[in-house]
């Protein structure tokens, strides 16, 4: 008998265990049910839901081209308990190897092409994302192009809520024992341009263009990949696979779990390499119970598993990456880093300082070499998240714009509104404007939205006050200029 859910055995017969009438009946429910895997896109069903998408991971190069079952198992089957429609985005029916850049634009195109079958476009959906496929999901978001320091969010995202499995939000520590052989697993390297660009495309952050989100990370990794045992799941460390970063209390720990189904030479990289964080096999799955629960609004999901409180790690540390600007915004090359607490930094090109465990207690001194000189900074590191921070070493520094009126979430402002602007070295002097109409320069200082110059009422050190022009609609690029940068 197996008392974690209902199978048919190779006779055919369902066993099952007694877990009480109410659970008995759903476990009984898994077997007969006919998952509605949507392969029409024309012809979503109208269920009164958002229809999930379930994206897959990294494919090795598509060599077999993927499937919903070899990367989600019975999810249609699960989510068909709660009438949910059920579509599958496989990253290899778009091509195989090309840039994951590319794949979130494709992602887009795909959303864009769903309908109901009497030809209504499907307004929004919900997500599944495992591994490689929710950093599709978060290029896709921010718009990100493949040529760097090109992003083109679009204005609707579609998307409702997603759910994160085991996503290296800041890059895949496997990718440092097998190697990086092609577009998408360079791009997935800890430090990599792609990862680092991601992670501070807005106002040196990713607001998942508020989406609501939850990420589930997993602990069964031998050590093989990190060196640090239940530190990863053989592919993703907790520290980069935690959503902390984006909002608190959104990230549950799968216990002792992989990152997918291992076999052959790979079983030794994870505990227990016959069961993934991705691969559902019942309703009582943890993934399962989270994925229900996130979509159908209930708490459940906030009971499954663990918390980062609870887990070794991510109590007490985190991770951070690192990229060095002179006063002009140009990167500056570094030989070496280190950080007090955690020894030395590794270097991706020359670029990215990074390192996934370092003590979870601001502030963290970090001592970079270019050359012959030497860059100090404090770095805020917060315990059960990695972050990446872009240190200036002249000139204006941003760290957060909110309205003036109130910190909302996501920064929607309306034109010709009052917005704050906060950071460091933002102004020469402090100034206030004398009346209207404000001016464009004051206090030595310049902010531009969309490379127009807008007026000022207020400046100082750390804070400007600005007004948002009347003739800006979408999402705009701010920049603060000084005399110093």
């Amino acid at each position: 008998m197996d008392r974690a859910f209902g199978r048919t055995n190779r006779g055919g017969h369902f066993s099952f265990g007694f877990l009480g009438a109410a659970a008995a009946l759903s476990l009984l429910l898994v077997p007969g049910l006919r998952g509605q895997l949507v392969t029409n896109v024309a012809a979503v069903p109208d269920n009164g839901k958002p229809p999930v998408i379930f994206l897959n991971g990294y494919q090795f190069g598509c060599t077999d081209r993927g499937t919903f079952a070899g990367t989600f198992g019975i999810a249609d089957q699960v989510l068909a308990q709660d009438v949910r429609a059920v579509l599958f985005f496989n990253n290899c029916e778009v091509a195989p190897n090309v840039s994951i850049e590319e794949l979130g634009n494709a992602f887009g195109r795909f959303l864009g092409s769903l309908k109901y079958a009497d030809g209504r476009s499907v307004p929004q959906v919900d997500v599944v994302a495992h591994s490689m496929g929710g950093m599709i999901v978060r290029s896709y978001l921010a718009g990100k192009q493949p040529q760097r320091g090109s992003f083109t969010p679009p204005a609707d995202t579609r998307i409702r809520k997603v759910i994160f499995l085991a996503v290296p939000f800041f890059g895949a520590v496997a990718v440092e024992v097998t190697g990086a052989p092609d577009i998408q697993s360079s791009a997935l390297q800890i430090g990599s341009a792609f990862v680092f660009d991601l992670g501070t495309w807005n106002q040196n952050n990713d607001d998942l263009r508020g989406v609501d989100a939850i990420g589930v990370v997993a602990t069964g990794g031998s050590g093989l990949s990190s060196g640090v045992p239940r530190f990863d799941d053989s592919t993703v460390s907790v520290t980069s696979g935690s959503l902390e970063w984006y909002l608190p209390g959104r990230t549950r720990i799968a216990t002792g779990v992989c990152h997918t189904i291992l076999t052959g030479f790979f079983t030794v990289g994870c505990t227990n390499p016959a069961v993934s964080v991705a691969q559902i096999t019942s309703d009582q799955h943890d993934s399962a119970k989270i994925i229900r629960s996130f979509l159908n609004g209930t708490s459940e999901w906030q009971s499954v598993g663990q918390s980062p409180a609870g887990n070794d790690f991510l109590k007490d540390r985190g991770g951070v990456a690192l990229q060095f600007r002179d006063r002009t915004d140009q990167i500056i090359s570094i030989d070496s880093a280190s950080a007090t607490g955690a020894g030395m930094l590794k270097i991706r090109n020359r670029e990215i300082a990074w390192n996934e465990n370092v003590p979870g207690q601001p502030p963290l001194r970090i001592s970079a070499t270019s050359g012959s000189t030497t860059i100090t900074a404090d770095i805020p590191v917060a315990s059960g998240q990695t972050k990446a921070f872009i240190v200036t070493t002249g000139g204006p520094g941003v760290g957060a714009v909110i309205p003036n009126f109130a910190d909302v979430f996501p920064r929607a402002v309306a034109p010709g509104s009052f917005i704050s602007i906060y950071g460091s070295s933002l102004a020469t002097s402090t100034a206030t404007a004398g009346g209207l109409p404000y001016p464009v320069s004051l206090g030595g200082a310049e902010v531009r939205m969309n490379d127009q110059p807008i007026a000022l009422q207020y400046v100082s050190d750390q804070q400007i006050n600005a007004v948002v022009p009347d003739s800006l609609t979408g999402l705009v690029k701010l920049q603060v200029r000084t005399a110093n940068g």
